[in-house]
This record gives structure tokens, sequence and C-alpha cells, in this order.
């Protein structure tokens, strides 16, 4: 079944927008896991906070892809945090895995 949608150019450029500043921010960010200096903690938790400072705005006022309202916000929040959790676990296991793998083979 195909249906017609119709969307104005404006609200297609300020998704567009919202998504390249999605992508863009984090590229740039990830370079904060190469601060050898911090701990992977430490990393971790202004990841997260910049993350969430940057990209609730870009989210809610910028595109409407969370929309203003206490319910949403939170839900929006929850999902937010939910996939950021996610994430890092999936990352920190494929790292673990990588350092057991690399340790097993100069043995």
């Amino acid at each position: 079944m195909q249906q017609s949608i119709e969307v104005s150019v404006a609200d297609v450029r300020i998704h567009l927008l919202g998504s390249m500043i999605t992508g863009a921010f984090f590229s740039v960010v990830s370079l904060l896991f190469y601060i050898d200096s911090w701990s992977a903690l430490k990393q971790t938790i202004v990841h997260f906070s910049v993350s969430l400072l940057v990209l609730f705005p870009v989210f809610t006022f910028l595109t409407g892809w969370v929309p203003l309202e206490p319910q949403a916000l939170l839900i929006g929040l929850a999902i937010f945090i939910g996939t950021y959790v996610i994430n890092w676990i999936g990352w920190y296991a494929y790292f673990k895995r990588l350092e057991q793998q690399m340790n097993a083979s100069i043995k």
C-alpha cells in the first residue's frame, strides 16, 4: 500500500540539520576517549554529560523530536539513557574481548 505524505521543505531541512548535528557531534565527542590521562570512568561521565547537554536541546528545541511536555521529556531522557547504557555495555564487552584475544596471542 502506498501513501502520500507531504512534508514542507523547511521541515525536511530542520530534520536534516538535526541529523547532521547529531552525526558531527558524535564524530567529534568520541575523541574524549583518546585522552589517555583520563580514566575510563571520567571519559564516560564527561562524554555522557556533554552528549546530554548538547543533544537533548537539539532533539527538543531544534527538531521537535522530543516534545516539550514533562512526560515526553522524561520518556525521551529514559530512552537516551537506556540507549547510552546499552551502547556503552556493547563497546565495553567488545574491547574486553579484544583485550583477552590480544593477551592470549602473546602467551
